[in-house]
């Protein structure tokens, strides 16, 4: 018999007005001798607030106005044979509602957020028209400003000009406290170019999720949903990260021919449904009027950023974004 085993839990931050999110339990737990639908939960909240498990949704309110935060919410799951984990939700307001984005290069973005910081594709290698001066290369991988205290490091995929298995590795090191998510081809060819890679081992995540079906997972406090979106016939990973209140998503190079199909498939993850605050979508799904539904219908973010472009290169592409997405937030320069 194995008991249940509870992946975990992120902070849950909301800005003042705003109200918390249900939380899929099912989603939360796993058990390799029951289903979710057999297994207990028993939810005890503190007295500022009312947390209780209905059908399967842990849904938490303040009791009172005035309330800020952190509070603790106590979980417990148990088998029918008696065999149970533990685990705690931390809950609180933010006092802190600004969002800062960094553009790196490409589709390259730091995100930071109630105290929270995540870098998307922006260990990248000197490929084409995507350089990284030698400085700001050194900068990155010193954990200099802005590039400082980032608890966790996403790539989409391997490709050179989202992904240099030297740099992510030469920063991890360098900032043993981050951790680095990625495809397992990724982490393959980290795992090539490092001879100590044992030394950095508990700071990498591999995951490759088969296509409709997706990967939940709790970093440094941050949670994320990893979703495979295809590029071609390339791995590639979509991203949904909550950090802070914000939550995010990064498709990286996903691009399907047919626009319907994109759609189907994003709503089959449920995208339209998780409200996305900020959606970095690369340009081939924004320049043409073949693809105009595939935002709306499948991920109705609260603001695009486009990406995936040389920022330096692009003035006819910039014409064409603020034409098509005049309310989209375009960066016009690099680390911008």
């Amino acid at each position: 018999d194995f008991p249940p085993q509870i992946k975990g839990f992120g902070e849950q931050v909301v800005f003042p007005g705003e109200s918390f999110r249900p939380i899929n339990l099912d989603e939360r737990v796993q058990d390799p001798d029951h289903a979710p639908g057999e297994l207990t939960w028993t939810v005890t909240g503190p007295e500022n607030l009312q947390a209780e498990s209905v059908e399967g949704m842990l849904a938490v309110q303040p009791v009172a106005d005035g309330w800020s935060g952190p509070l603790t919410v106590e979980l417990e799951v148990c088998d029918p044979d008696g065999l149970c984990d533990q685990s705690d939700v931390v809950y609180r307001i933010s006092d802190e509602t600004r969002v800062m984005l960094t553009y790196v290069v490409n589709e390259g973005f730091i995100v930071e957020a109630g105290g929270k910081k995540i870098m998307v594709d922006g260990l990248l290698s000197n490929v084409g028209s995507y350089e990284i001066p030698t400085m700001l290369r050194r900068a990155m991988i010193a954990g200099q400003p802005p590039f400082d205290d980032i608890d966790l490091v996403l790539a989409t995929h391997s490709h050179e000009d989202h992904f240099d298995p030297q740099m992510v590795g030469e920063f991890l090191a360098a900032n043993p406290e981050a951790q680095f998510l990625s495809t397992n081809q990724a982490i393959s060819a980290l795992a090539s170019s490092r001879e100590d890679y044992e030394s950095i081992l508990k700071q990498v995540i591999g995951v490759y999720p088969s296509r409709g079906s997706y990967e939940h997972f709790v970093v440094n406090g941050i949670e994320v949903k990893v979703f495979n979106l295809p590029h071609g016939s390339y791995p590639n990973l979509g991203l949904m990260i909550e950090l802070g209140g914000v939550r995010v998503l990064h498709t990286g190079d996903f691009f399907m021919e047919d626009a319907q199909e994109a759609i189907y498939l994003l709503q089959g993850y449920g995208l339209p449904d998780e409200s996305i605050d900020i959606a970095f979508i690369a340009f081939p799904f924004l320049r043409s009027e073949r693809y105009d539904e595939v935002v709306p219908q499948g991920i109705q973010p609260g603001l695009i950023v486009p990406m995936h472009y040389v920022a330096s290169q692009t003035g006819e592409l910039f014409d064409l974004l603020e034409e098509r997405y005049p309310d989209s937030l375009l960066f016009h320069e690099e680390m911008e």
